[in-house]
């Protein structure tokens, strides 16, 4: 009996822990639109908050096609750790999840974690802001 009591005020615990960090977020608002034929091209990297993958970059081109089935082919490459580095490339797809604006897109480096960017700003006057906005599953 004290076990089952101990385990329940032990996961109760837990559940509490967990709604501690939830809190109610701004929406980050995105561009009205995304002209996806336009857009697909190199976009030189020249500043950002790197991710994991990107810590360290130099030099950092990421190039996107659209491909058939309407994913786009995204290549990102860059020197490792300087401007003599080694060469890293990565080849994650991307899904546009809004298809009224192409502007939410899902971008997945490995299966099948997606993870969620929004165009923030607008790709007409030469500046653009990607911003991932945290890990989802599809």
């Amino acid at each position: 009996m004290r076990r089952g009591f101990i385990k329940i005020i032990h996961a109760s615990f837990i559940l509490l822990m967990m709604s501690c960090g939830c809190e109610n977020m701004k929406p980050i608002h995105t561009v009205k639109s995304v002209y996806l034929k336009r857009f697909m091209s190199n976009w030189y990297l020249i500043a950002s908050i790197p991710t994991f993958i990107e810590a360290d970059a130099y030099n950092a081109i990421e190039s996107y096609k659209l491909a058939e089935d309407g994913t786009i082919e995204t290549t990102l490459r860059f020197n490792k750790g300087g401007v003599q580095g080694p060469l890293r490339t990565y080849t994650p797809r991307g899904f546009v999840e809004d298809k009224q604006s192409n502007a939410i897109w899902r971008m997945q480096f490995i299966w099948p974690i997606k993870a969620e960017y929004r165009e923030l700003q607008g790709y007409e006057s030469g500046k653009l802001r990607r911003v991932p906005h945290g890990p989802a599953s599809s």
